[in-house]
């Protein structure tokens, strides 16, 4: 994985959120401070099933699947992700329960993490940040 210095990282992740929403970000402060950056390893967890999860994520980089465990005790891949692309536990960010499923990165990857609840606090009134946050729960 390559270590981006932090300013093309975020100018990375911007230019990304702007795709989502197919159009420049002009409140790009404000929402940019409630995001954290996190590396995750090969077969490092995001989420594993029964953890709360109120984040959503921007993969700026690598790969992650979405797996469960089914009733024989077999790994079952729903869905896989890579960069530019978004995630959210929606289920458990809406009905706020125990995600019933795993994040897992398959390569080293770099994401971008924000609290649901923190940035609808900041951001509820902001036009471009509730395009964005449908993009997300679209996921």
């Amino acid at each position: 994985m390559a270590n981006l210095p932090l300013n093309e990282i975020l100018q990375q992740f911007k230019v990304g959120l702007e795709t989502l929403i197919n159009q420049p970000i002009t409140s790009w402060d404000s929402i940019v401070q409630k995001f954290q950056q996190r590396e995750l390893a090969p077969l490092d967890h995001w989420i594993k099933a029964g953890d709360y999860c109120p984040e959503l994520c921007y993969i700026l980089n690598g790969l992650i699947r979405i797996y469960y465990i089914d009733i024989d005790g077999n790994e079952v891949n729903q869905h896989f992700y890579q960069a530019g692309e978004v995630i959210s536990p929606v289920s458990s960010i809406i009905n706020d329960e125990p995600c019933q499923y795993y994040i897992q990165a398959l390569e080293p990857t770099q994401i971008m993490l924000a609290n649901t609840h923190e940035l609808y606090a900041s951001q509820a009134a902001n036009p471009e940040w509730l395009r964005l946050e449908v993009k997300f729960l679209q996921a």
